[in-house]
């Protein structure tokens, strides 16, 4: 009866000493996890906001492409930091041409400090996002004959154009001497008949 009572005696001193040991291991890898976890969803704001900035100045500068680049760059430089991410400290903005002439591509970094991924050795994290933007010139609109009504077709040189005509020295190769259409303008109680 001795021995049966001594190994009752000892599941009673030892009862819980499993659970506290799960309880203070499993605390430690869930706060582990839980750093982590605040940790990358900064990141996931970050790229966000630096995506955001990027296609904010590729935009801006665009306008200036394919003949200015220099001015395009500065444009998308200054509205980068217009968001928040100068070109110096944390974060680096680059301008270049894209692979056509009219595109520009701008790349933003960032670095920000990790709050809980230092402990693990990890003090900070590189968000590294681009944009490019395409500039289309205007389509052209209207009649590629340049004309209205019926004026009078080009004449091959040397035979002299109409005058005051507006019309090309040789005419377009689809454009009708009569192109059959007029021009009204009417207003308010007009007769429209």
């Amino acid at each position: 009866m001795s021995r049966t009572s001594d190994r009752r005696l000892r599941r009673r001193d030892e009862a819980g000493y499993a659970a506290l040991l799960v309880g203070l291991l499993g605390s430690t890898v869930f706060l582990g996890m839980a750093a982590v976890g605040v940790d990358i969803a900064r990141w996931y704001m970050e790229i966000e906001k630096v995506q955001k900035a990027a296609d904010a100045a590729a935009l801006a500068g665009v306008t200036y492409m394919p003949n200015d680049l220099t001015n395009a760059r500065a444009t998308a430089i200054k509205t980068a930091g217009l968001n928040g991410y100068p070109n110096s400290g944390n974060s680096t903005v680059t301008a270049v041409q894209g692979e056509r002439p009219s595109e520009l591509k701008v790349t933003i970094t960032s670095r920000i400090r990790n709050a809980f991924g230092a402990f693990i050795g990890v003090s900070d994290a590189r968000i590294v996002r681009s944009a490019v933007a395409d500039y289309t010139a205007p389509a052209p609109m209207g009649s590629p004959c340049n004309t209205f009504g019926n004026e009078p077709p080009s004449q091959p040189v040397p035979a002299a154009q109409p005058a005051g005509s507006a019309l090309p020295p040789t005419p377009f190769p689809n454009c009708s001497a009569q192109p059959n259409f007029w021009g009204a303008l009417e207003g308010p109680r007009t007769d429209k008949v």
